[in-house]
Formats: C-alpha cells, sequence, structure tokens
C-alpha cells in the first residue's frame, strides 16, 4: 500500500520527501502497474525522473524521465497530474523479481526530492516437492532426519510435515530464489509404533490457489531391537519326567540374526523353541531367550520353569522305644506345590492312622514295634491343562524295641597288620542289639584288661609284640551279646641290621674279597645283590653269593647275604677294574618298600 505524504503549496516545501511503497505480486508473463504519485509542485522543467531496478543481477535503471529502458517496460508520465508510473508488460522473474524505485531529483544538484519503492515478487508455482532419503530407515530411539525440498518457485514455498492428519514442526530453509530450493528438515525419533509410518511433505506458494497443494509422501522403516515373548506361559509349570517346551517370539526389524537359550551362562539351543526332556526337579530355574538383530545391545526375556513332582519323603530309617516312654518321629515332606495330605499308617494294622507330619505315640509298648508310613499326598496342574493329578510318596521308620546284641562278629576275619603302621579291628554284632552296644576288646592271656569299648580297636603302630589272638565281646544295658575272636598276625618290613660300607678301595687282583649285609624281616625277605643297578648272577662265573638265616622273636627272621668277588671265570679269584661301581645289597618280603644298602667300589 503506497502511502501519500501531503505537503505545503508552497514550492519546494516537500524537498526530500520519501514515500514507501509495498509488495506486489505478479503472475509470470503478465502485466503489473508500478504508481509513482506526487506532487504537482513538486515537479519543474529541471527536475529528473527516473526508475531503478534491482534483481539478482544487480542495480541499474529502469527508465529516465519518459523514456523506458526496458522493451517491456512502458512509462505513464503526467508531471502536471504528479504521476510517473511505470507499467511491466509480460513480467519475467529474471527481469522482474526484485525492487524498483521511483525518485525524484532536482537538476543539476541532484539532491533528492522525492522517491517511492516497490518488491515485486513474479509468482511462479513451486516445482514437485521431494523427500530425501525417498526410503527413510531409522533406528529405534535414535534421531533421524528426513528432507522435503522444492525448488523453481518463486516466492519460497512453505513447506509443512504431517503424520495422520497432525501437523509436525519441521525446520525451514529459505532457498530465497527459484534456482535454490527451500526445504524443511523434520528431526523424528521413532518408536516401534513409528514402523511403517507415513509422513506427508505439502508444499504451497501464492501462484498457486488456496486449494491448490503439492505433496508426496514416504513411509518410515524403523530398525528395532527385539520384542520377546517367552512361553506358552510364564511361569510355565510342568510334570517331572515329561517334556517341557519352552518358546520364544520375536518382532524384530531387521529380522534377528542369532537367538539363543541361555540357562545359568550355559548354551541350550540356537532355535526359538526349546524343548527338555524328561524334566526333572534339577530344571527347574531362570531360561533366558537371547535375540540379537545388530541394533542396540541383544534383548532378552527371561522364563520360569517350574517343575512339578509328587512328594519325597524323608524319615529316620528306625527309631529307639522304650516302654512307657512317648515315641515321636517327624516326617520331612519335600513336593511342588506342598502337600495337601500327611498321614501316618502302620504295617499289618489297617486301624491305625494318624494325620500330620509327626507321628507320636504317648506310651510305646512291645506291641507297637514294627514298620510305620509316613505317606503324603500332592495334587498340581501343569500350565495349559484342565486336569489336575495327584501323587503320592511315602516313607518307612522301623521302631524297635530295647534289646540286647547278638553274636559278634569282628573284621577283618584273618586280620594282618604291618610293624610300624597302624591298623584297626572292627567289631559287630548281629543282631546289632538296642540301645547300640558297646564292644569290650581283651587279647589272649589278658582277658582280665580290657583294651577299649568301642567298636573298632586301633593299633596306632603295630609292633611284633601285638601278634596273638583278640577278642570282642557286645554288650548293652539290656544284656552281653556272644563273643568272637580272630588272631592277628603282624608282618614286619625288611630292615637293614648290618649295611654295606659306603665305600671300599681295593688294589687291582687283590683276592679272596667280599662284601656281607644283613637284614630283618618277617616273614622272610629274599635277597638280590646289584652292581651298578644291574642285578648279579652266580651265572657269569664271576661272583658267589652265600645266603644264611636266623628266626628271631615272633617268626621274624635275620637274613644275612655275602657276595664273593670268586667264581670260575674269575682268575685266581683276583679283582679286576672291570668291578669298580656302585654295589647294593637288597631284601624284599613284600612288606612295604625293599630295604637297600649301597657301596662304592674303587679299585687303585
Amino acid at each position: 500500500m503506497m502511502l501519500n505524504l501531503l505537503c505545503p503549496s508552497i514550492p519546494g516545501c516537500c524537498s526530500g520527501q520519501v514515500m514507501l511503497g509495498d509488495s506486489r505480486d505478479v503472475v509470470e508473463g503478465e502485466t503489473l502497474r508500478l504508481p509513482c504519485r506526487f506532487h504537482s509542485a513538486l515537479g519543474s522543467s529541471t527536475t529528473l525522473y527516473f526508475w531503478s531496478r534491482v534483481n539478482k543481477d544487480g542495480k541499474d535503471n529502469a527508465a529516465i524521465n519518459a523514456a523506458a529502458l526496458d522493451p517491456h517496460y512502458n512509462i505513464d508520465f503526467s508531471p502536471q497530474e504528479g504521476k510517473y508510473d511505470l507499467l511491466i508488460s509480460k513480467a519475467n522473474y529474471d527481469k522482474d523479481n526484485g525492487k524498483f524505485e521511483c525518485w525524484l531529483k532536482e537538476g543539476g544538484s541532484g539532491v533528492d526530492i522525492y522517491s517511492v519503492s516497490y518488491v515485486v515478487t513474479v509468482l511462479i508455482p513451486p516445482g514437485e516437492p521431494r523427500i530425501t532419503p525417498p526410503k527413510p530407515i531409522a533406528r529405534e530411539g535414535e534421531s533421524a532426519a528426513l528432507t522435503c525440498s522444492s525448488e523453481g518457485g518463486s516466492p519460497d514455498p512453505t513447506i509443512r510435515w504431517y503424520r495422520d492428519g497432525v501437523l509436525l514442526q519441521g525446520v525451514i530453509q529459505k532457498g530465497g530464489s527459484r534456482e535454490r530450493p527451500t526445504s524443511s528438515i523434520l528431526t523424528i525419533t521413532p518408536r516401534l509404533e513409528d514402523d511403517d509410518a507415513i509422513y506427508r511433505c505439502v508444499v504451497w506458494n501464492r501462484a498457486l490457489r488456496e486449494d491448490l497443494k503439492l505433496e508426496t509422501s514416504v513411509s518410515l522403516r524403523v530398525h528395532y531391537a527385539p520384542r520377546l515373548t517367552v512361553g506358552p506361559s510364564n511361569p510355565l509349570n510342568v510334570l517331572e519326567n515329561t517334556d517341557a517346551h519352552l518358546t520364544c517370539s520375536v518382532i524384530a526389524s531387521p529380522p534377528v540374526r542369532t537367538i539363543r537359550w541361555v540357562k545359568n551362562g550355559q548354551l541350550l539351543s540356537n532355535a526359538h523353541n526349546h524343548t527338555i526332556r524328561n524334566v526333572k526337579s534339577d530344571d527347574s530355574g531362570i531360561y533366558s531367550c537371547i535375540a540379537d538383530n545388530g541394533v542396540g545391545e541383544p534383548t532378552q526375556a527371561n522364563l520360569e520353569l517350574s517343575v512339578l513332582y509328587g512328594p519325597q519323603v524323608k524319615v529316620v530309617s528306625y527309631q529307639e522305644a522304650k516302654a512307657g516312654e512317648p515315641l515321636i518321629v517327624k516326617c520331612d515332606v519335600n513336593s511342588k506345590p506342598p502337600p495337601h495330605m500327611i498321614q501316618w499308617l502302620k504295617e499289618g494294622d489297617p486301624y491305625f492312622r494318624q494325620t500330620g507330619d509327626t507321628l507320636r505315640i504317648e506310651k510305646i509298648t512291645v506291641d507297637d514295634g514294627g514298620r510305620y508310613i509316613c505317606q503324603a499326598a500332592t495334587s498340581f496342574r501343569p500350565s495349559g491343562s484342565n486336569v489336575q493329578s495327584e501323587a503320592i510318596g511315602n516313607g518307612t521308620v522301623t521302631v524297635r524295641i530295647r534289646h540286647k546284641p547278638g553274636q559278634a562278629e569282628i573284621y577283618p576275619v584273618q586280620p594282618v597288620a604291618i610293624a610300624g603302621r597302624p591298623f584297626t579291628l572292627s567289631c559287630t554284632a548281629h543282631p546289632l542289639g538296642w540301645p547300640l552296644p558297646e564292644y569290650r576288646w581283651w587279647k589272649e592271656g589278658t582277658s582280665t584288661e580290657d583294651i577299649t569299648t568301642k567298636s573298632n580297636y586301633t593299633l596306632v603302630s603295630a609292633h611284633m609284640s601285638h601278634e596273638g589272638r583278640y577278642f570282642c565281646q557286645p554288650r548293652n544295658l539290656v544284656g552281653n551279646g556272644g563273643s568272637a575272636s580272630v588272631y592277628l598276625t603282624v608282618h614286619e618290613p625288611a630292615s637293614i641290621v648290618i649295611p654295606l660300607r659306603p665305600q671300599t678301595i681295593k688294589k687291582d687282583k687283590e683276592r679272596d674279597y667280599s662284601i656281607t649285609c644283613r637284614a630283618r624281616g618277617k616273614p622272610k625277605p629274599k635277597v638280590r645283590w646289584l652292581q651298578n643297578g644291574q642285578p648279579i648272577s652266580e651265572d657269569s662265573g664271576l661272583f658267589h653269593i652265600s645266603t644264611s638265616e636266623v628266626v628271631e622273636d615272633n617268626n621274624a627272621f635275620v637274613v644275612q647275604s655275602t657276595l664273593a668277588f670268586a667264581g670260575p671265570s674269575r682268575r685266581e679269584n683276583g679283582l679286576t677294574p672291570g668291578d669298580r661301581g656302585r654295589y647294593t645289597c637288597e631284601f624284599d618280603n613284600g612288606v612295604g618298600e625293599a630295604a637297600r644298602s649301597e657301596m662304592m667300589l674303587r679299585i687303585e
């Protein structure tokens, strides 16, 4: 809209008047009039009139006085009427899109008398909108940008984003001219629900009718970490000794690359579904389905497997019972779910029945002895089943009335101890008796001296003097049992009594030389001679071995052996350089390690 400032009628009073025009739109190819109206008193024969133009190519003159400087410009010039209008025919974007100013200046001095300006917009419809990327893919939770661009239009178009009819806020980047595109950047942080969402871009400028808009759209593909559903129910209740089928349903984009079932860090399967055959109670626990499609960290869902099993009944196998005293026996029951019934029965007595986990008899009698049964029942319903099952478990305790022990038995039956080592004799009774008996031990010839009252008699370090016959008799408060006896034999490992000298030096060809060593053991040790670790044989004709023995206390043997350097193959029974070396006498009776003595013989 043009602003008119009125001047007084005195000439020159309005010198330097500036008129502010407005924006003008013109469709490309059509005609536009730009008015330049002023008070007629401002005009004179020396006044200069001209129109200036600023467009993309720069600033130049469009008209001077009555002369238009462009073929499609015309001047409607009447100074007497205060009119100096510019007519633009067949408006052209490259020339006419810009700023136009009308100037009146004093001739000679060039002082501005009057001016008015216009911003002319040559209207051109915007180009078809384009969205980049054309097939957008974004990750869940990570920012992504959609850019909608349009170029070729004038003025810069408005660009709006919509989803499901809802206006979204984008960031506009104006092109500023038809040669540069105008863009709107929509930043989104997608979620799973945004997968396959349609984003619509709408473009419009003043070259189009209000009801005519250009638009395009894209479908957003969202990549998201796997969503897992484990089942078929959670927790999953499965009967013991049946199969457990674990399922893992996965929703993921892109599809999962790996899937696995894990329990306690151990890989079980690489399939969506995992079956456990003949499940046991130990199979109960947390099973994890882990899926990975490369988006973020692998996703994990836990399934609790609960193995249902019938009652496992634990009760002492027997219990002491004394006439007239109360009897109390506790029954422990383990089942899943817990039992709904626990009762006590007695074998051979169909009328005996007690409820609860504790057997109670206030005053026990001899007739109350026998086998009592703790019986428990559990009801359960597996997942996915409408049928309820019941399982029964039993535990038995034998109630014994106090009585004396029976005949004693000693183990081992033919005991053999080794001197210097521990050895144990064990005594029991059949029947054992109740209460548990103690055991009287004694050695033949010392029946008045009790060795111990325990079931085991242990020799901390057996000695030859321990050999002999031992007796054991069980007894308790009720009475004595029958006694038993065994003969204990004590063996003594071979040991060196007289060793060889560690080192001996002899002269070459010395005659009738021999060495001797002596050992003790039970049973009788066998002797063996070695030279430099190799057995010595009399068959070589170089040596002669003589052995003697003496029986000492408790049939222990003392064996003496002499190695004589003599024989048919030895010249004049003399020593030779070949006799140099290490000589060993070795005694072995099969008890423990062999006994050895060594000597180093040097020949000069």
